[in-house]
């Protein structure tokens, strides 16, 4: 299929080049080429025990052509490079890792204690294999790019016109916006989301992945077939058919500090999850993870995306009917297996010297234990071994004292981290072999309204607002289970308890229920989410000299969750945060053009109810420089919980100003 790939988006290219070739050649051209330079410098503020560093410095460069040989044919162009001069800052305390260094023998003592995560070069000294410091520690000082094919490609399609507008057909690279809402996505969905630069906190067409498509749309008033729609109330009915044999998925960086699996996004790289026990406090000193994508088949039918909208007017306003049969776009949380690491204790493969590898079920074990799971005599005397749960508890002081699993998976010959004498002798610890599973089905109906309320008209200019409304109804959604408890079928549908684990029987919830077999960690659910809006234009009473109205707009939302008793993960594998049966936010944008409306200020306004975060956007644009130059300022706050509180508190230390420049041609 890649070779079908190359040779469509080669053919793409061939086609708009040769067309604008050829209107050279002959003077009957209608060609269009725009140019947009854009470099951004900015400063975060917020981060813990620092003072004011640098930020993102993202710069892009994107130019646009068009070209159109007669009223049927338009072939258009977009190519875009983007990157980070600066993606990384000083230092940042990984949330999930600890030091394991840091330990009093034989007590957890200051064991909470998080190991800084280093992400500029000056922190990798690379001095010591066993350093926690050098080992964790991730270089991001080389300029970061997004130059892939699919990256750079931000448009490439043809378009036919019917002559008599019958019928319009694109093919090509493109993108398509569905939905009415602002903000969060509802029915938006048919594109995955670019979350490398700003998270979900930028305009919805520069996050929305392109995809090679197909799509038609008919009007049935030209077609001549509008009569039973128009019979039913719908007016003007126009069908539009998606075919996306192309699947892509939302695309994002973990600050993931591990050795095995470094990477490093930034104040906008996701947070390493918390990997520790929620009963003791510890963290799993022995584990490090390998994070590895598990993806729907890039091209082909076998896993295509279809959709379908149906736009008519009705009630004074415009509907759209939607319909989406496609692939989930963000991930749930499969164990694959791991690797024990037998002569190194920080989970570096490339410092051992032996890898052991080890299936999902062997990782289960090792965490939650099993009956009979007897080890030798280690260094703590002749102690029946549990899983690593227990191991943790018995240290802390709340439960029987037992063997480390890592003792007995090498026979006695390793020490655990948190065991007297670590590091005298071998040192062993385990990479867990984590997918982030992207094969799960998404079916989307849903429709959408949009309609000015004229009948009511107030302020001092006598205006009217305009009243949007969106449902989506999702069937079947998959999700990463917050809780297991022993003695549970697995089944994918039934209620909390789905792990059968002999671990005293008690329910487990945070990261170690991800620990478990896929069909154990993973149910389904179906999910409503709804929006209301009212846009209004603003005319401030009092302000004589106030040259255009402000564009106001509020938005509330309420996403129902119907699986929700069954202790479902928001996002995993943020274990800690899980979804609530009613989830609301509230969201108000403006829009205020002043001084003969060359200063632009807007604002963005997200609270969300459910988890405690609030967030402000505010951008100021200078338009005082010609048609070309575009100088911005912008200014993003992030308040909330912290932790693994998903979309605003995971980015509570992500705040930051920056100063961008466009110019444009």
């Amino acid at each position: 299929m890649k070779i079908w790939k190359y040779a469509l988006h080669t053919i793409s290219l061939a086609l708009v080049f040769t067309a604008s070739a050829y209107a050279v050649d002959t003077g009957n051209r209608e060609t269009t080429l725009d140019i947009r330079l854009k470099q951004g410098f900015s400063a975060a503020y917020d981060l813990d025990d620092q003072s004011t560093t640098n930020g993102p410095a993202n710069f892009l460069v994107e130019a646009k052509g068009s070209y159109r040989p007669n009223r049927s044919f338009t072939f258009i162009a977009d190519f875009w490079l983007r990157g980070d001069w600066a993606p990384g800052f000083d230092s940042i305390s990984s949330s999930g890792m600890h030091d394991p260094t840091d330990v009093v023998p034989g007590a957890l003592g200051n064991f909470d204690r998080r190991l800084p995560f280093e992400l500029h070069t000056n922190g990798c000294t690379g001095s010591t294999i066993n350093s926690p410091v050098d080992t964790f520690c991730s270089d991001s000082n080389s300029i970061r790019q997004f130059n892939t094919i699919d990256d750079i490609i931000r448009e490439l399609s043809v378009k036919y016109r019917d002559h008599k507008n019958r019928f319009t057909i694109k093919v090509g690279k493109f993108q398509r916006g569905w939905g009415q809402s602002d903000g969060l996505r509802l029915l938006d969905i048919l594109h995955a989301q670019d979350l490398r630069e700003r998270f979900a906190f930028r305009d919805s067409d520069e996050l929305r992945i392109p995809q090679f498509m197909i799509a038609a749309d008919f009007n049935f008033n030209k077609m001549g077939i509008a009569k039973p729609f128009e019979a039913l109330g719908m007016k003007r009915p126009v069908l539009e058919i998606n075919i996306a044999p192309e699947v892509r998925h939302s695309e994002f960086v973990v600050n993931n500090p591990n050795p095995s699996d470094r990477s490093s996004g930034g104040i906008f790289g996701l947070p390493f999850p918390r990997v520790l026990d929620p009963v003791s406090g510890a963290g799993f000193v022995g584990f490090g993870f390998d994070i590895r994508n598990k993806e729907a088949d890039h091209w082909g039918f076998d896993d295509a995306e279809f959709s379908a909208r149906l736009k008519f007017d009705s009630l004074g306003g415009q509907f759209t009917l939607n319909a989406f049969y496609g692939m989930q776009d963000l991930p749930t949380v499969t164990l694959e297996g791991g690797t024990f690491i037998v002569g190194n204790g920080f989970n570096n493969i490339s410092a051992s010297i032996a890898q052991v590898p080890l299936t999902a079920t062997d990782v289960e074990t090792v965490v939650h234990g099993a009956p009979g799971f007897l080890g030798p005599v280690g260094v703590g005397g002749a102690l029946p071994t549990g899983g690593y749960l227990s191991y943790l508890r018995g240290i802390a002081g709340l439960g029987p004292l037992v063997e480390s699993p890592l003792t007995t998976l090498s026979g006695g010959g390793c020490a655990d981290p948190l065991q007297p004498g670590f590091g005298a002798g071998l040192a062993c610890s385990i990479n867990g072999i984590v997918n982030l599973d992207y094969n799960n089905r998404q079916k989307v109906v849903g429709f959408s309204f949009a309609r000015d309320m004229n009948e009511f008209k107030f302020g001092p200019k006598q205006t009217s607002a305009a009243m949007r409304i969106e449902t989506a109804f999702e069937f079947g959604k998959f999700y990463n289970r917050g809780n297991v408890s022993p003695g549970a079928t697995g089944d994918l549908n039934t209620p909390l308890g789905v792990a059968t684990l002999p671990l005293n029987g008690t329910t487990e919830f945070g990261s170690p229920a991800l620990a478990v077999t896929a069909n154990k960690a993973i149910t389904k659910g179906n999910v409503l989410s709804t929006m209301i809006g009212f846009d209004y234009p603003l005319w401030v009473p009092g302000w004589e000299t106030q040259e255009k109205s402000i564009f106001t707009s509020f938005q509330f939302f309420n996403i129902h969750s119907f699986a929700a008793d069954r202790g479902l993960l928001q996002q995993a594998p943020y274990g800690f945060d899980t979804v609530n049966e009613d989830h609301q936010f509230v969201t108000f944008l403006w829009s205020a053009p002043v001084h003969q409306q060359r200063l632009v200020l807007e604002g963005l306004f997200i609270e969300d109810f459910g988890n405690n975060g609030t967030f402000y956007r505010q951008r100021i644009d200078f338009n005082y420089f010609g048609p070309r130059w575009r100088p911005r300022l912008e200014w993003m706050h992030f308040a909330g919980n912290g932790g693994e509180n998903a979309p605003i508190g995971i980015l509570d230390k992500s705040d930051f100003v920056e100063l961008s420049i466009t110019f444009q041609f």
